[in-house]
């Protein structure tokens, strides 16, 4: 199967293969074929590759990418469909005037499409674009404004906004190329995702609420909705924690913003089902960017670690029962045979509550709900002034609330589960019973 290059200027060579027309873009050794995938809840989860002359026909030359390159640390591609002369006729059942461009962000990583630029200029997360074609079904002004149509005078406001994308230059080249290797690295691991809330005041304890209003207001992720992220690590600089499921980069579900850790920066909560693990995506409040980098000591941004239940010490001394010497203490990760199962009711088998100590491990439980998408964040704050900020869940299944105590950098000391009459005596105990009703 042979190749042909479209354009090799700048950091990225685009091709299409000869035999099916697939678009890939080639950068740092890596062939990334271009694709969207449907990530939203409830939508189809089908990749669907980008082609050479998509949507050709007798009045247009379909879609032909003319140009890609790099943007702050993503792909911009950028393709225009144009009319043939003799053929084209607009009509006003037709979206937009040809000639047309699209311009789609994407993975350096994988080739996804994250992504798009409408015609106003402004980018746009591609689940809110993909919620834009569906409606455009009836409303026809949500689908023109994903194109750049011809009516919109396309060709000069393109030229201007992206021509470091249309028209790269060797020293623009080779000073990308320099800055993604120099201590200017953090250019390409940063992503502007916000924009400064003006209005916004903190509150007097120092908590916080996913639907309360924080230092900036999220503009990139749509809470409920997955979103692609390429370059999360965890603490020691893992990538994705060292999980490489294809489907991992594409699973973050974005939650909201929440204070983690009582410092008064704001960071963007995702879990991961593909995974098992959640994220916190420290946001500066001044320019509402994320640095993909800040994942080492004293960073905000990560994969959250994993924890050893707290209890598993006490089941260790009270040989595998609580203090109370009946209640079974949860097993640590590994146990088998007596070192896990207990047989509470001497009937020989393992099926009653509470026999499988592996199961009442909170952190077993934990990975388990975000395995099944069964959690969403709700609200942040040191209830009980230990010091210790906490971070409560709420169950999507039932009443039940994940409460997960911080480290002061972020990261998760341990967690527990309590149900709605346990969680709602800790916070009137200590005088906040208004908060409540927020996690509820």
């Amino acid at each position: 199967m042979g190749t042909s290059t479209i354009e090799s200027d700048g950091l990225i060579t685009l091709t299409t293969d000869d035999s099916y027309g697939y678009i890939t873009a080639n950068y740092n050794g890596l062939e990334l074929p271009i694709y969207l995938k449907d990530t939203r809840t409830g939508g189809t989860g089908q990749s669907t590759y980008l082609t050479y002359e998509d949507g050709k026909y007798e009045g247009a030359y379909g879609w032909i990418p003319v140009a890609a390159d790099v943007l702050d640390g993503v792909g911009i591609l950028i393709s225009i469909n144009n009319p043939i002369t003799d053929y084209y006729t607009y009509t006003e059942g037709f979206p937009y005037k040809l000639p047309a461009y699209y311009v789609y962000t994407f993975s350096l990583e994988s080739g996804q499409i994250t992504g798009a630029y409408l015609d106003t200029g402004e980018f746009e997360d591609i689940n809110k674009v993909l919620d834009r074609v569906d409606r455009g079904a009836t409303n026809q002004s949500e689908y023109d404004i994903i194109y750049w149509g011809a009516e919109e005078n396309i060709e000069n406001i393109l030229k201007s906004q992206f021509s470091e994308i249309l028209s790269p230059t060797s020293t623009s080249s080779d000073s990308s190329s320099s800055s993604s290797s120099s201590s200017s690295s953090s250019s390409s691991s940063t992503a502007t995702v916000a924009e400064v809330n003006s209005s916004y005041t903190a509150d007097s304890n120092g908590f916080s609420s996913v639907n309360g209003s924080a230092p900036v207001t999220i503009t990139a992720y749509t809470i409920g909705q997955e979103t692609t992220l390429d370059s999360i690590k965890d603490y020691d600089g893992s990538l994705h924690a060292g999980d490489n499921l294809a489907a991992t980069p594409s699973s973050y579900k974005y939650q909201g913003m929440l204070d983690v850790n009582g410092d008064g920066v704001f960071a963007a909560i995702f879990t991961n089902k593909s995974s098992k693990r959640w994220v916190t995506a420290k946001v500066d409040s001044t320019t509402g960017q994320i640095d993909f980098d800040d994942n080492g000591a004293g960073g905000g941004t990560r994969v959250v670690g994993i924890y050893a239940d707290p209890l598993i010490a006490e089941g260790e001394k009270y040989g595998g029962f609580l203090s109370d010497g009946t209640t079974p203490a949860p097993a640590p990760f590994g146990a088998t045979g007596s070192d896990r199962y207990v047989d509470l009711n001497g009937d020989g088998d393992f099926n009653d509550d509470n026999e499988d100590r592996l199961a009442l491990n909170s952190q077993v439980r934990f990975q388990n709900d975000l395995e099944n998408d069964n959690l969403s964040a709700k609200h942040a704050g040191d209830y009980d002034s230990d010091g210790v900020h906490e971070v409560y869940w709420k169950t999507n299944d039932g009443d039940v609330y994940l409460r997960s105590l911080m480290h002061a950098d972020g990261n998760i000391r341990y967690a527990n589960y309590q149900s709605e009459a346990q969680m709602s005596v800790y916070l009137i105990n200590n005088g906040y019973e208004s908060v409540i009703n927020e996690i509820i």
